[in-house]
């Protein structure tokens, strides 16, 4: 698991967010520290490191 920082897309706020490397494409859900609003993360990873994270509110 590598930790990271995303911004929430409703209120911009930081947050960590822990991405599993090993795992070429990932899809999941998470809540919101901040505002609470359910996000829905997409990964994608090559290698052990993360190309690209993609967040978006649910």
């Amino acid at each position: 698991m590598e930790e990271t920082i995303v911004d929430c897309p409703g209120c911009n706020e930081p947050f960590a967010l822990d991405v599993d490397a090993a795992a070429d494409e990932q899809s999941h859900f998470v809540e919101c520290p901040s505002c609470r609003q359910s996000l829905e993360v997409f990964v994608r990873c090559r290698s052990g490191e993360i190309l690209s994270i993609s967040v978006s509110v649910d």
